[in-house]
């Protein structure tokens, strides 16, 4: 679909324009509250706030800076910095919700998976969780890892190009300004990528272990969050998030299968800018030892 139909509509959409709006003016406020700042206190905030770091940046004089080349600007735009303070007001919700939505789907079709887990877990406290000991839930963090190569809760990315290019593989001729589109999904079910002894197109968390590794996992291959550059910047804490969440959760509940026709799962359904499952039906059961 062209990408002006999209455009199109939010232009006509009278609530999202409205939305849009008040969001606009609480984060307006917001820089117009740090640029009364004195300069000493910014340089202080600047160590310890997002915001303040983001103003550090502010051009002096947008006119000017817009008149030169993109090699020659310097700074952010009042509008770029509001777009920056908008993807860290909004963004990742959605993606980390789904991630938790796929581990319990898979922990309830694969219970041998979800028992590991659980083994792991067995030694720790539940009533507290440091995050020393989170780092060291070695099986943990191959099923999320696992998890994020299967079944991405993004299912792809868009990049614009800046010059011409040509695709080494297909031939394929590239121009500058063309968007395309990197199939995560596609990248971390790919054979080129993942030749180890159990086929991409199982869940399989041992792939990660340093026994079990895939002969040619490429780092590049598994870019849930991105990559480069441009990688996603809050990837840390949406890992720490649904790291943390799973542990507690496999701490005092089990997941079941609900059966095929209610927990097929299906790589279909999607929720903004994230896909989660278009079936998932399964049964929760607190385990004996639970108590708080």
């Amino acid at each position: 679909m062209p990408t002006f139909i999209g455009r199109l509509y939010l232009l006509l959409n009278l609530k999202y324009r409205r939305s849009r709006d008040l969001v606009n003016q609480h984060l307006y406020r917001m820089i117009e509250q740090e640029l009364q700042e004195t300069p000493m206190m910014r340089a202080e905030r600047k160590k310890l706030s997002l915001i303040a770091s983001l103003i550090a940046s502010l051009q002096q004089d947008e006119k000017l800076e817009a008149s030169k080349t993109e090699e020659d600007k310097k700074g952010l735009s009042r509008a770029e910095v509001l777009d920056e303070m908008l993807s860290f007001l909004i963004a990742g919700y959605s993606t980390t919700t789904a991630a938790l939505t796929w581990f319990i789907h898979l922990m309830s079709i694969h219970p041998e998976v979800q028992n590991k887990v659980k083994k792991e877990l067995a030694q720790y406290n539940m009533q507290s969780l440091s995050v020393e000991q989170l780092d060291s839930f070695t099986y943990l963090d191959c099923v999320l890892r696992e998890m994020f190569r299967f079944v991405p809760p993004g299912f792809g990315t868009l990049r614009t190009l800046t010059v011409d290019d040509r695709l080494p593989s297909t031939g394929a001729e590239l121009r500058k300004g063309d968007l395309v589109l990197i199939g995560i999904h596609n990248m971390g079910r790919d054979r080129r990528y993942w030749s180890g002894p159990v086929d991409p197109d199982q869940f399989y968390p041992e792939r990660f272990l340093v026994e079990g590794n895939d002969a040619n996992n490429n780092k590049a291959a598994s870019i849930s969050f991105g990559g480069g550059h441009r990688q996603c910047i809050g990837q840390d804490l949406a890992r720490f998030e649904v790291k943390a969440i799973c542990a507690r959760l496999m701490q005092r509940v089990t997941f079941g299968d609900g059966g095929p026709e209610v927990n097929s799962g299906e790589y279909a359904g999607d929720e903004g800018d994230a896909v989660t499952p278009k079936r998932m039906g399964v049964t929760i059961t607190f385990d004996p030892d639970y108590s708080t």
